[in-house]
């Protein structure tokens, strides 16, 4: 699918290339040099040790927004920032590569590399200036499979007597890493340490969002399939096993398992609930909260979780005090 999405999206800027002279052309980038240390010996969020780190929140991308028409614009969007498939490696990427659609200004369609929409800061979480906190909760901001996808997207906005409502639906698939951390070693399986595996991530869902002034209300709900590609299969019931009296383990293998009956399938199917709020308070204060509800359809040991966080910040000149609990 992506390719043909890509294919697309060349096609289209080829054919237009005879009316260059016509085109605007915007130039724009952003970017994060961000040192971080902590008093823990432990790893905290992949890479925040005593040692100190630049990893965590340090990056840099560059944008390019081309208008063809009224109707018709592409965007390019370029990063640099640490891999999402190892603790100790930076890469490149394209974030963003999509055609957009305006027939009117009530109806937006958007074509290709997409970021996923949801949350209050969905499509700006990359740039550290256009939020207040030195970084958005994890809590939040880490509960979905992919960041990005490739794919449709179909917006629908109508102005109301105060505000505008807009309603916006997409689907598209994604490869990315799952990681996990194994804190003791299996002898002759596993080994101590963080593991990637490959992952294909299909996600569908809708966003429906009310803006009045400067105050957001935004409900989202999607469905994302996650599929391994290393041609494992998902454990949706790891037995445990007692083959002595006082010793029980949870028989990660198969064959650890003695006989015992092992449920698997190949795709690990979600459902998100996303609910935000960022409004006013009057005297420049500003409050916000959001919060996400995981659920895993078929596993007995899934991934479920409630995460949320509320803030208070104040602008004050340039400066901007806050708050949060997450």
């Amino acid at each position: 699918m992506r390719y043909y999405l890509n294919l697309t999206l060349a096609a289209f800027l080829a054919s237009n290339l005879s009316t260059a002279e016509a085109l605007d052309f915007s130039w724009s980038g952003y970017g994060t040099l961000g040192y971080v240390r902590s008093d823990q010996p432990y790893s905290y969020q992949r890479v925040i040790t005593d040692q100190g780190t630049f990893a965590r929140d340090s990056l840099f991308g560059v944008q390019l927004d081309t208008k063809f028409n009224s109707h018709w614009s592409a965007t390019i969007q370029a990063q640099v920032s640490p891999a999402d498939d190892d603790d100790n490696r930076w890469d490149s990427k394209l974030s963003w590569a999509f055609l957009s659609w305006r027939p009117n200004d009530d109806w937006l369609l958007r074509l290709g590399k997409l970021r996923l929409p949801g949350y209050l800061n969905s499509e700006n979480k990359d740039v550290g200036w256009t939020f207040d906190s030195a970084r958005l909760p994890v809590e939040v901001y880490a509960t979905s499979p992919t960041v990005d996808f490739t794919g449709i997207s179909i917006g629908k906005t109508w102005g109301l007597v105060r505000g505008d409502l807009n309603l916006e639906l997409f689907w598209g698939s994604a490869d990315s890493a799952w990681r996990y951390f194994l804190r003791d070693s299996v002898p002759g399986y596993f080994a101590a340490g963080e593991y990637f595996i490959p992952i294909r991530v299909e996600v569908k869902g809708i966003v429906l969002s009310y803006r009045e002034q400067e105050n957001l209300f935004r409900f989202s709900f999607y469905k994302p399939s996650v599929e391994l590609l290393d041609g494992q299969r998902w454990i949706y019931h790891i037995p445990l096993v007692s083959p002595f009296p006082g010793i029980q383990y949870y028989a990660l293998q198969p064959e650890l398992g003695l006989g015992t009956e092992f449920s698997t399938g190949r795709s690990e199917d979600f459902s998100v609930v996303v609910v935000s709020v960022d409004i006013g308070l009057g005297h420049d204060i500003r409050f916000a909260t959001e919060y996400v509800r995981r659920l895993v359809k078929y596993a007995e040991f899934g991934i479920n979780s409630n995460g949320g966080y509320t803030s208070l910040r104040k602008h004050i000149g340039k400066w901007t005090p806050y708050l949060y609990y997450a």
